[in-house]
C-alpha cells in the first residue's frame, strides 16, 4: 500500500507522477507559504485532468457539506477511468 508523503508541490511533478499520487494526499501548487495554495489530491481523470480540493475554495463549508464536496470531487476524478 502506498504511503502518504509530506505535502507535495504538484507543479514540480510530471503527469505520470501526479497520476501515481494517493487520493487524499496533501498538495501545494507553487509557493507552500501561501495558505490558499494548499489542497487535497482527488485524482486524475482518464483524459488527464487533475482534480484537487483547494482549501481556499471550501473554507466556507462546514461539517457534512465539506465532506460531501470532497467526496464528490474524488468520485468525479475516479469514475472517469
Amino acid at each position: 500500500m502506498a504511503q502518504y508523503k509530506k505535502s507535495v508541490n504538484i507543479w514540480e511533478l510530471s503527469r505520470p507522477e501526479r497520476k501515481a499520487l494517493q487520493v487524499g494526499q496533501w498538495i501545494t501548487a507553487g509557493n507552500s507559504g501561501c495558505k490558499f495554495s494548499r489542497g487535497i489530491w482527488c485524482g486524475q481523470t482518464n483524459s488527464g485532468s487533475d482534480v484537487a480540493v483547494w482549501l481556499g475554495n471550501i473554507k466556507s463549508l462546514r461539517g457534512a457539506a465539506r465532506q460531501a464536496h470532497i467526496r464528490t470531487l474524488i468520485t468525479y476524478a475516479n469514475d472517469r477511468k
